[in-house]
């Protein structure tokens, strides 16, 4: 009897696929969908093939749904699936990538709800966490204490 993960591996060698410069694997038989990636089905259920070859070489767990397969940041395209390409992680791990990315949509934010520029950043034990505006912050102060 043929194991899962023999099933996914042999289903992840079918798919033909050309190698980009940057060496990613883009499948040729495949559309993508409306966020830029692959979708497949494993077992009746539809997933990310980049989540399948995940599984496959890296050992994540499919039915944990709080492991993701996160592409690294020398890699750009939603639609690969090169397992040297990737890393298990989680949906933190997946938020700061997106920062560092600068595809975060909070990331290129530059002004308040109220038009105001960012300029003060937020710091827990010397890390940057976020930001806030200063004209913001001390008119709030200043409510507070009245």
């Amino acid at each position: 009897m043929i194991s899962r993960l023999e099933k996914a591996k042999k289903q992840i060698l079918k798919i033909p696929y050309l190698i980009t410069e940057s060496g990613c694997y883009i499948p040729t038989n495949r559309t993508k969908n409306r966020n830029g990636r692959i979708n497949t089905t494993f077992e009746g259920k539809q997933m990310n093939l980049s989540r399948l070859a995940a599984f496959v070489y890296l050992g994540l767990n499919i039915n944990n749904v709080n492991e993701l397969a996160l592409h690294k940041l020398e890699c750009s395209d939603k639609a690969c699936f090169n397992y040297l390409h990737l890393y298990v992680g989680n949906q933190s791990q997946n938020t700061n990538d997106s920062v560092k990315m600068n595809t975060h949509p909070e990331s290129s934010r530059e002004f308040c709800p109220l038009g105001h520029k960012y300029d003060g950043k937020v710091r827990v034990c010397g890390k940057i966490t976020g930001r806030y505006c200063k004209k913001c912050k001390r008119d709030n102060a200043r409510a507070r204490r009245k």
